[in-house]
């Protein structure tokens, strides 16, 4: 009988800690799947009631040694790219849904970022997202963090393939500030 008790309590315990192991996973897994759903939400939203979109390709006041204290600093845009309905799809395919763990990992990285994505809806109102390619971090709205998981890569086939340079280099870009 108290050999019966011993593996019941076991099969009891060794169920209570799955459980307890599922629910830990599960919820790990919650926050970062609410975030890399929320950054592609709010830009497929936007693409369903755009009246232009457009990606931007810029200098960084990092570029230069003497812009980075420069409170003056102006962005020199280098090429804008007005998106045609085959490349507002392409976009959208390139914002997968996927785990998002920015909130997760710390990066010592100064964003440099030189391209945005611009969508303008039908209302005026613009919906910008910001990209650094170096760093994998962007911000949309007040959201800073890294890249939804796969993004960058997508993002950077897509960048690539209106003619833009994702990976620069962009000290070499004839208009970049000196």
């Amino acid at each position: 009988m108290g050999k019966r008790i011993a593996i019941i309590l076991w099969r009891v315990f060794a169920a209570a800690l799955i459980l307890v192991l599922a629910t830990i996973v599960y919820f790990s897994s919650l926050d970062p799947s609410v975030r890399g759903w929320w950054f592609r939400h709010e830009m497929l939203s936007a693409l369903d009631d755009a009246s232009s979109v457009q990606v931007v390709e810029h200098s960084s006041h990092f570029d230069s040694i003497t812009e980075r204290n420069n409170p003056n600093y102006k962005d020199v845009i280098y090429a804008t790219v007005t998106l045609k309905p085959d490349q507002i799809e392409s976009l959208r395919k390139a914002l997968p849904l996927t785990l998002d763990y920015s909130g997760t990992r710390m990066k010592m990285c100064m964003f440099e970022e030189h391209h945005y994505i611009a969508i303008t809806r039908r209302d005026g109102s613009v919906l910008t997202l910001h990209i650094c390619f170096r760093c994998g971090q962007i911000k949309l709205g007040s959201h800073y963090g890294d890249m939804p998981e796969g993004w960058a890569a997508s993002l950077n086939g897509f960048v690539t393939s209106l003619g833009l340079h994702p990976n620069g280099p962009w000290d070499t870009n004839p208009d970049a500030p000196k």
